[in-house]
């Protein structure tokens, strides 16, 4: 049975998130997306996946596209496509190659770089044109960028959203949001976890939402994010190493290049 905090929590987030008409609660961003993915497969009776992101969603379905692939089914391969951001050329070649067998385009909205030309608009337009749902990848913006994490910093709704991490400040917590027209669908879809009942992750996510409409938690994050990059890369170009945070105050990373300016991965790792 449902813990009241279900019900008053749904209803704090279709207040605070913008297109979230309905609510489902998960406890990772991985099984977050995994079931989006199946509610879009169920909702266009097709399969394929149009990719873009940073390799947050560890599943079948998505790490079959990465090197660490031990163990997956081959044909699942052939199921999903990566494009690049704001390559709307590239996005159009690659839905033309598959054309009415594309269930989903499923993409974080941004990572460090902000879209151009109307660029998430445009691939809204495609999704919607061909019977496709759109989902954003929001485990890492969320309740990051702002409480309505990327959507609400670009100023764009997807038609179906995965939640994570900030969302309950790092209790084991996930949240798929949603049209209604697209979220009923999950009433034939058979989601759980063994521990759906848990409730401490529940009154987490309450006090996070609570927390960011009395106190200025996104402005303080962002300020305190430019004061590491500043920090960071004037320490570093004072000792004279080519060393960077780069990106978004509240999304940054950070690179080492050696004495060929090449980013080395043993430099970050004694830096670490």
């Amino acid at each position: 049975m449902p813990h009241y905090l279900e019900v008053e929590l749904s209803e704090k987030i279709t207040k605070v998130i913008s297109g979230a008409e309905m609510v489902r609660f998960t406890k990772t961003g991985s099984d977050a997306g995994t079931a989006a993915i199946r509610a879009a497969r169920e909702i266009t009776k097709k399969d394929k996946i149009l990719y873009y992101g940073s390799g947050g969603v560890w599943h079948d379905w998505f790490t079959t596209i990465t090197s660490r692939d031990a163990g997956i089914p081959k044909f699942n391969k052939k199921l999903i496509s990566k494009f690049e951001y704001n390559n709307l050329e590239q996005l159009k070649e690659k839905f033309d190659e598959w054309r009415d067998e594309v269930a989903v385009i499923y993409m974080e909205p941004m990572i460090f770089e902000h879209p151009k030309n109307n660029f998430l608009e445009n691939v809204k337009k495609i999704a919607h044109k061909n019977n496709m749902i759109l989902i954003f990848d929001e485990v890492v913006t969320g309740f990051r960028f702002a409480k309505d994490g990327a959507s609400e910093h670009l100023g764009i709704d997807p038609d179906i959203a995965v939640w994570d991490k900030g969302i309950a400040n790092g209790m084991p917590f996930g949240v798929i949001t949603g049209k209604t027209e697209y979220m009923k669908i999950f009433d034939e879809i058979f989601y759980s976890t063994s521990y759906a009942g848990e409730a401490l992750s529940l009154a987490a996510g309450m006090a996070v939402i609570k927390e960011m409409e009395t106190k200025p938690v996104l402005k303080h994050s962002w300020n305190i994010g430019e004061k590491l990059h500043d920090g960071f890369n004037k320490i570093s170009k004072d000792l004279e190493l080519n060393f960077k945070i780069e990106g978004l105050s509240i999304r940054g990373s950070i690179t080492c290049y050696d004495e060929n300016k090449n980013p080395s991965n043993l430099l970050k790792s004694i830096l670490y």
